[in-house]
C-alpha cells in the first residue's frame, strides 16, 4: 500500500499579500518537516477575505496573474521541499478576476487551475452579514475538470460556496478523483457551525472520495460586519467512508492524514457502490435550467 500524506494548513491571512506569501512558504516547510506530500490552504489565502465590503474597487489591485508573484513564491517552496501545494488566490486574467485554486507540483510546475463556479451574492443570516462576491469575481470557466494527479492523487477543487452544489463533487468522482479540496472563508454560525462538517462528510460518503476542507482563522473584516466576528477554523479531512481522519481547532495549525488512492477504488467496489448504481436516464432535470 502506497500512502500520501496530505496536510491542511490553517492560518490567518490579512491584506498584506507579501506577509501571506511568506506565511504559506513557512507553513509549506513546516508541513514538509511533518512528512507531508501535499499541503492545502484556505480560500483567497494570498489576501484577506474582502467580499464583505460593499463594492470597494480598491480590492481589485490585490488580484494577480497566474503565473505571478504568489505562484512563483509557492512553487519555489514546493521545489525546495518536495511538497505539492494547492494555492487559492485572487486571479486576474485579461482584466477579468476569478477566485482560483492553482495546482503546484514540485517537478512539473503549474499543473492547472480551478476557478470558482458558483458566485454568491448573499444577504444577512441571523444578523451575520453575507458576502457580495459578484462584484469581485466572475463565474469560473474551467468547469469541474481534473488537472492530472498531484502528489499521486487525482484531485478536484470546489471553492467555498461550490460545496453547496452536490454536482461539483459528483462530477469529480465520475472522473475517478481520489481527493476533493474545499477551501473556504466561512464564519456564519448557520453554515460553519451547523453544516460545514456535515456537507463535507456527505461529499466523502456519497462519492467514495477523500475530502479536505480548509477554513481560515482570524477577525472577519468588512462593511457592516458585527464587531468581534471571527473565522473559526475547523479545517478537516474525511475518509471515503465519511470518517474524520484529522481536524484543526480554532488556531494556527496543520493537520495531517495518510491517504491511499487505491482505497477509494476498494470502497467504490464494495457494498456502498453509489456511482455504479446511478440511473442517469432519470436525472435530466439536474442539467436543465429548471422546471418547464
Amino acid at each position: 500500500m502506497v500512502t500520501t500524506r496530505i496536510a491542511v494548513a490553517q492560518f490567518e491571512s490579512t491584506a498584506e499579500v507579501q506577509a501571506n506569501r511568506d506565511k504559506m512558504v513557512a507553513l509549506t516547510k513546516e508541513a514538509a518537516a511533518g512528512g507531508a506530500d501535499l499541503v492545502m490552504f484556505h480560500e483567497l489565502a494570498t489576501t484577506d477575505y474582502f467580499c464583505y465590503d460593499d463594492e470597494e474597487s480598491k480590492h481589485f489591485a490585490l488580484a494577480e496573474p497566474v503565473p505571478g508573484p504568489s505562484t512563483d513564491a509557492l512553487l519555489e517552496a514546493a521545489r525546495s521541499t518536495g511538497v505539492a501545494v494547492l494555492l487559492p488566490l485572487y486571479e486576474v486574467d485579461a482584466a477579468t478576476r476569478y477566485n482560483t485554486v492553482v495546482y503546484l507540483d514540485p517537478e512539473r510546475g503549474i499543473l492547472g487551475k480551478y476557478r470558482k463556479t458558483h458566485i454568491p451574492v448573499l444577504g444577512a443570516t441571523n444578523g451575520q452579514k453575507g458576502a457580495n462576491e459578484g462584484f469581485y469575481f466572475d463565474a469560473g470557466d474551467t468547469g469541474f475538470v481534473l488537472p492530472g494527479p498531484i502528489a499521486g492523487l487525482s484531485t478536484g477543487s470546489a471553492i467555498c460556496y461550490d460545496r453547496h452544489f452536490p454536482e461539483s463533487g459528483r462530477a469529480y468522482a465520475m472522473q475517478g478523483a481520489h481527493l476533493l479540496f474545499v477551501p473556504t472563508a466561512s464564519y456564519r454560525d448557520s453554515i460553519i457551525k451547523e453544516i460545514w462538517k456535515a456537507e463535507l462528510q456527505t461529499f466523502a460518503f456519497q462519492n467514495s472520495i477523500y475530502v479536505a476542507g480548509v477554513n481560515k482563522i482570524g477577525p472577519v473584516l468588512g462593511d457592516g460586519v458585527k464587531p468581534g466576528s471571527r473565522y473559526p477554523g475547523g479545517s478537516v479531512i474525511f475518509s471515503p467512508e465519511g470518517r474524520v481522519l484529522a481536524e484543526c481547532g480554532d488556531g494556527e495549525e496543520i493537520a495531517y492524514a495518510d491517504v491511499d488512492a487505491e482505497h477509494c477504488e476498494r470502497v467504490r467496489a464494495g457494498a456502498m457502490n453509489f456511482l455504479n448504481a446511478r440511473q442517469p436516464q432519470h436525472y435530466g432535470l439536474l442539467v436543465s435550467s429548471g422546471a418547464e
